[in-house]
């Protein structure tokens, strides 16, 4: 993947501790890619899973907001799994 050769790119240092650096060394070059790249595509991930996170938590929130208000559905589980099985729900 080599996405981040095509945009504008910022310069920034990041200090690793010894151990970390080696392992980000061992790993890039073992993938045949170059560290920036390694640590882009991971900071990316890390950005893409701490928003997912923030997600998941705002819809729990609202699940229960709606659920103490009286406004949630019953679960559909059972209702699909009966469509599923070609039965009509009642």
């Amino acid at each position: 993947m080599r996405w981040h050769h095509l945009i504008v790119m910022d310069s920034i240092t990041i200090r690793f501790p010894d151990e970390v650096a080696a392992d980000v060394r061992a790993e890039s070059e073992s993938q045949g890619e170059s560290i920036d790249q390694f640590v882009v595509e991971a900071v990316a991930a890390a950005i893409a899973m701490r928003r997912a996170r923030r997600a998941l938590a705002r819809m729990e929130e609202r699940r229960t907001r709606m659920a103490a208000a009286g406004r949630a559905a019953p679960p559909s589980e059972a209702m699909i799994r009966q469509l599923r099985e070609g039965q009509r729900p009642p």
